[in-house]
């Protein structure tokens, strides 16, 4: 293996590092966002859930 091929080795390794890694980011900000998604629909149910008890009660 000359120096050429070590050189494109290395850099072909960074790719893959800075791809995976930046997969990694990508997949943790969708779970942030469904997680995010998930709590708002969350307090809504709870909120309509209240507002249903208060109109049955009236």
């Amino acid at each position: 293996m000359d120096v050429d091929d070590n050189q494109e080795r290395k850099f072909l390794d960074n790719k893959n590092k800075n791809h995976s890694s930046s997969r990694t980011r990508s997949v943790n900000t969708i779970h942030d966002e469904i997680q995010d998604t998930l709590h708002g629909l969350l307090r809504k149910q709870k909120e309509l859930d209240h507002d249903l008890r208060v109109t049955n009660d009236w």
